[in-house]
Order: structure tokens, then sequence, then C-alpha cells
């Protein structure tokens, strides 16, 4: 690793923590999370980041990809076609990748956790939510 990069982690970001800090405390918080959705019995899928057509959302730009094929811009729509094959409880924490998004909170990939389950009430998905979250020391 480059001694500016070394540098460029070491230093402080706006919230006082070092880059290096942020991306340990992103770490504890996504083994967390995957710690909890495992415990509630949700399957961990990997969904493919390559796919063959372009978002069918107007509003959402696809990245095509030189030889063939699009970033995908969505997990949703992958997690939605497993619980439509009977998978009853999914999640991924997979990169969504959108063109022309400009963010200063989150950047292209950004990577939301998706989840999804088989039809049940409202109050069924609300009831399974976790709140309140508590940051790793």
């Amino acid at each position: 690793m480059a001694i500016d990069e070394v540098a460029r982690l070491d230093a402080p970001t706006a919230s006082g923590r070092t880059r290096r800090e942020v991306l340990r405390l992103r770490q504890r918080i996504l083994a967390t999370l995957r710690a909890w959705l495992d415990a509630e019995d949700f399957f961990a899928a990997e969904v493919p980041l390559l796919i063959r057509g372009a978002c069918p959302d107007v509003y959402l730009a696809s990245f095509v990809v030189p030889g063939g094929g699009y970033l995908t811009t969505s997990t949703e729509y992958l997690i939605k076609r497993l619980v439509a094959g009977g998978f009853e409880r999914v999640y991924t924490l997979a990169p969504n990748f959108r063109a022309g998004e400009v963010s200063t909170r989150a950047t292209a990939p950004s990577s939301p956790c998706w989840s999804g389950r088989a039809p049940a009430p409202t109050s069924a998905h609300i009831d399974a939510t976790p709140r309140p979250w508590s940051a790793p020391a």
C-alpha cells in the first residue's frame, strides 16, 4: 500500500474518526446485522452483480459493462425472485450500482440491506424489524 494511502486511512474524517476506524466500525455493524438476520433464520443470498438486462425502472440509470450486461441497480428484484421461488426469509448485503447518482453519504456502489419475506401480515414485518440499534463499541 502506498504511503499516501496509509496516511489517508489514518487522517481524521469530518466525524473525528479516522477512515481506518470508520471501516472497522462498518465491519462490526455488518457483522452484527448478519448475526441478527442469521439468528432470525433469514437465508443469506449471494446475488449476481452482472445481469443481462438493464433495470426496468426508468428513473434508474444502469452501468453498461463492455462486452455485455449491466451492473445491478437494485438487488431488491433478485431477492423478490427468491421469495417467489419459495424462500420465506431472504436477505443480501450486495452492492447496487446506479449511474449518475451522487451523494455525500454514499457513493456508487451503495450497499443497502434488502430483505424479503413470504406473504405475511404487515404487522409481522414490522414486529420482525430490529430496533433500536446500539452501535458496537
